[in-house]
């Protein structure tokens, strides 16, 4: 039996008939990404930064909660010719996977616990792109429940072990933009 959020996202993602944009931080960034590698967006949705990272050629992962957006992606990538290996995954419950990666996505997700895990799966060189909402400005999208929400900085200081290579945190929206590469 599907839990509580994945019926949720499962619900939400039915009715989506087209493929996603990537997030802003990749769209805009894509110089940063290597030529080839491995590559995996998290709490990917319906992959709109798996597409993109897989039409760059790399060999590209997608995780999520939801397997009504995991099977709507595979049918994105089918029609653009592209291969992209899903795997529904609850990261709030079930042990992160040891995997190592080139490069990770996270877009609009945010469980903090995860973080010490998104930075050892990074290999050497490895980059984290990152964007979700902040607490500032609130009433201008994204969730209400604070524990969703990143305080001034929060990025800047939990990925402090990481070359930051961008950052940004904007008002309208409410939102953080983060890449980081991993040096040792």
């Amino acid at each position: 039996m599907a839990s509580i959020a994945a019926q949720k996202w499962d619900k939400r993602f039915a009715g989506a008939d087209s493929a996603p944009k990537a997030a802003k931080v990749l769209q805009h960034h894509t110089a940063f990404l290597p030529k080839h590698g491995n590559a995996l967006d998290i709490a990917c949705g319906l992959g709109g930064n798996a597409l993109l990272l897989a039409n760059r050629g790399l060999n590209t992962s997608a995780w999520d909660i939801s397997a009504t957006g995991l099977a709507k992606l595979q049918h994105f990538a089918g029609q653009q010719g592209l291969r992209i290996n899903t795997q529904q995954i609850d990261l709030e419950a079930d042990s992160f996977p040891a995997q190592k990666f080139d490069v990770i996505t996270v877009s609009h997700y945010l469980y903090r616990p995860l973080f010490p895990a998104l930075i050892s799966a990074l290999n050497k060189g490895g980059l984290v792109f990152y964007q979700t909402f902040t607490n500032s400005n609130t009433g201008k999208g994204g969730p209400s429940n604070p524990a969703f929400l990143l305080g001034d900085n929060e990025l800047l200081e939990t990925f402090s072990s990481l070359e930051t290579l961008f950052y940004q945190q904007t008002d309208s929206p409410n939102m953080a933009y983060y890449i980081g590469r991993k040096l040792t």
